[in-house]
């Protein structure tokens, strides 16, 4: 694996994917350590929310999308790609909804579980599959491709969040606004579009008018 100028390790992207996922992690155990503070709770929600959906767009538009070109294991691909949709969808019903704490909690939780299941998935089979077809020197620019891809993501969402809580007049309306300008998931990632057609739904949900290289 190359090293950088001061002979430091570079950071392949399995590296920067599963320090994302303890982030995500940390998180959801912040948020549920805030739950008798809505404010603090709301905002803590917020971050999470840009933290996963920047990292999903930035992983399909790299590791996804490589494993994909080289036909490994397709079906597998499409699977994580849904995954990513259903992990969303459960994040679009926790956002600005009007609902007892209790009820929001339980859904949090619910959220938690698919999301946890999914990095634990990631961590031990995708990763596996991965690093049997991908160079070392590869999984370097694949991770160098998805930090950046992955900065673009999380400004994107800053900008429409931002938007949309200065239209919006009601307790978590932001997040509302920007669940509500986001389709539903749909099958065709599972069958026909794979990751390609993930990855740009999820740019188009945007408003990227491009999709970004690594």
């Amino acid at each position: 694996m190359r090293t950088l100028e001061d002979g430091e390790r570079a950071v392949d992207i399995y590296h920067r994917l599963r320090a994302d996922h303890e982030r995500q992690r940390s998180l959801a155990a912040a948020i549920r350590d805030a739950s008798e503070n809505s404010a603090e709770m709301q905002g803590l929600f917020e971050v999470l929310c840009a933290e996963v959906e920047a990292h999903a767009g930035a992983e399909e538009q790299t590791l996804y999308a490589e494993l994909f070109a080289l036909s490994q294991d397709p079906a597998w691909v499409r699977h994580c790609v849904v995954e990513h949709d259903a992990t969303c969808e459960l994040i679009d019903g926790l956002s600005g909804v009007e609902m007892p704490r209790s009820v929001w909690l339980a859904k949090f939780d619910r959220l938690m579980d698919c999301l946890e299941r999914h990095l634990d998935e990631e961590e031990s089979v995708t990763f596996a599959i991965a690093r049997s077809a991908i160079s070392p020197d590869r999984a370097v620019e694949l991770g160098d491709g998805f930090e950046k891809l992955k900065g673009r993501e999380t400004a994107a969402w800053g900008k429409r969040l931002w938007q949309a809580h200065r239209t919006s007049v009601c307790p978590n309306g932001g997040l509302r606004a920007v669940a509500e300008s986001r389709p539903r998931a749909s099958g065709a990632a599972a069958t026909d579009g794979g990751v390609t057609a993930a990855s740009e739904r999820r740019k188009a949900h945007r408003g990227m008018a491009s999709r970004a290289k690594s």
